[in-house]
C-alpha cells in the first residue's frame, strides 16, 4: 500500500503481520483496534494520531518522517525497534514503553530503563 497519496482511512481491528504504508501523505490516523508486529509509516506526513486501542507486539514501528505526529499511544508497552527520525513534534514516550534500539532524534533521549 506504499505510495497511495489517496488513502485516508483503513478498517477498524486489522490485524496483519506487516503493514507498510510509507508516502500514503494522506492519512490522517490509524484505525482503532490495530494488531500487527511490523508498521512502518516513514513519509506519513499527516498522520497525526495513533489509535486509543490497539497492538504492536513484539515489533518494530517506523516512524521517520511523521512530522505532525505529537504522541505515541500508552498501549505501546514493549517493541524491538523504534525509527522516530523526523518526528520534530513528538513531545513524549508512553511511561510503559520497553525498547530495544532506538533510531532518530530520541537515540540520546531515551532514559535506560525504556530499553
Amino acid at each position: 500500500m506504499s505510495g497511495s497519496l489517496n488513502l485516508v482511512v483503513l478498517p477498524e481491528n486489522l490485524s496483519v503481520g506487516s503493514l507498510i504504508l510509507r508516502e500514503c501523505t494522506a492519512l490522517r490516523e490509524l484505525p482503532e483496534g490495530l494488531d500487527t508486529s511490523f508498521l512502518d509509516l516513514t513519509g506519513c506526513t499527516r498522520l497525526e494520531r495513533f489509535p486509543t486501542r490497539g497492538r504492536i507486539s513484539i515489533g518494530h514501528l517506523v516512524l521517520r518522517g511523521c512530522t505532525r505526529l505529537q504522541t505515541l499511544p500508552d498501549w505501546l508497552e514493549r517493541l524491538a525497534q523504534v525509527d522516530l527520525a523526523g518526528c520534530e513534534r513528538l513531545e513524549r514516550l508512553p511511561e510503559g514503553l520497553r525498547i530495544s534500539s532506538v533510531g532518530g532524534p530520541w537515540r540520546t533521549r531515551v532514559s535506560p530503563r525504556c530499553r
